[in-house]
């Protein structure tokens, strides 16, 4: 789903600075343009699945195969990694990017006393905004409780979210009212274009992973 901000990086990088753009968004801006055939937003999804599988190893001729990426755009793509090797960035934390580091996050929920709803919003390079909690309460509050998830993700200029609901005791199989909350926040999360990267239940004897997303 095209969200506002996928055709207009560059407002959202004006405003939200450049940590709340995806890599995507960020093609986007290096990018600049699409063609006749492919639209800015479809040409960087491309170059971002090369990226995923090439690093900054990619060559310009291995960009060149994505349709709308000429030799001035993956030059100045190659350019770019080249610069970040002479100009190191500071790390501003850890990156979660893959399944397995986002486990690590759901780590204190485990031995709770009372089943909670874990909600971790991320910028757009996978790194922690913020981590919060909610007490999980009747089949009544889930459409209230998601709002709050989703309005302090939209506080935190969040690119992404990871959702999760445990305690000590918690069954690994989805309750009726555990269904709601993953029902209600996927609808919630494709109305404002902010993906789930996962939505796991949590106990002391394992994780099950009801939904994954991803960037």
């Amino acid at each position: 789903m095209n969200t506002l901000y996928d055709n207009q990086p560059r407002e959202k990088l004006a405003s939200l600075g450049v940590a709340a753009l995806s890599t995507t968004g960020l093609l986007q801006v290096i990018i600049g343009s699409g063609t006749a055939q492919a639209s800015v937003y479809k040409i960087a999804k491309k170059v971002a699945k090369v990226l995923e599988k090439k690093g900054s190893t990619v060559t310009p001729n291995e960009l060149i195969l994505v349709r709308g990426v000429g030799t001035v755009k993956a030059g100045q793509i190659v350019a770019l990694f080249e610069l970040a090797t002479r100009y190191p960035i500071f790390s501003k934390g850890e990156m979660y990017t893959n399944a397995r580091s986002l486990e690590s996050l759901y780590a204190d929920i485990r031995t709770l006393p009372l089943q909670t709803l874990l909600y971790v919003t991320f910028d757009g390079a996978g790194r922690v905004l913020s981590k919060r909690h909610l007490t999980v309460q009747s089949d009544a509050t889930v459409a209230r409780q998601v709002r709050k998830v989703f309005a302090d993700c939209l506080s935190d200029s969040a690119v992404s979210i990871l959702l999760a609901i445990g305690w000590v005791q918690q069954a690994l199989e989805p309750s009726l009212v555990e269904l709601n909350y993953v029902r209600d926040a996927y609808k919630t999360a494709e109305l404002l274009g902010i993906p789930i990267r996962s939505f796991a239940l949590v106990s002391s004897a394992g994780v099950h992973v009801i939904r994954e997303g991803g960037l």
